[in-house]
């Protein structure tokens, strides 16, 4: 029988929550992306899945540092303040036709899905415990 502690708790809701917001900005990034920006549908397909392509080249570099250095608790709080300002540039970039700025929100978030993948799921297995 496996026991969870309040922390594993603590770590399962901020999952559920991060990933409902990240994958939430990816789904309605679409119709941002071709109504506020005026990309087409192709270039806003190719834009979206920028975070996927980021994270999916950043998971084994970043699983390497974090597991080297350690200190994953900063870690996951630069995480959360790298995917705020994700939010906060998409907020603030002013409405214009195929503005290549645009694009750097979509780097950013793929930075914290990286590193939240690699810092959240490998820390699971230091708060189950065996009875």
């Amino acid at each position: 029988m496996l026991e969870f502690e309040f922390g594993f708790w603590l770590m399962a809701l901020d999952c559920l929550l991060t990933f409902s917001i990240m994958f939430t900005i990816i789904a309605i990034g679409t119709n941002l992306m071709q109504d506020v920006y005026g990309f087409s549908q192709l270039e806003t397909g190719v834009q979206v899945t920028l975070p996927y392509l980021v994270g999916a080249v950043l998971l084994m570099p970043l699983g390497y540092l974090f597991d080297k250095y350690g200190n994953r608790q900063i870690f996951v709080i630069l995480c959360g303040f790298n995917t705020m300002s994700c939010f906060i540039l998409f907020l603030c970039i002013p409405e214009c036709d195929k503005c290549t700025i645009s694009i750097l929100p979509w780097y950013l978030l793929g930075i914290s899905q990286a590193m939240y993948y690699v810092l959240m799921w490998g820390s699971f297995s230091y708060l189950v415990k065996p009875e």
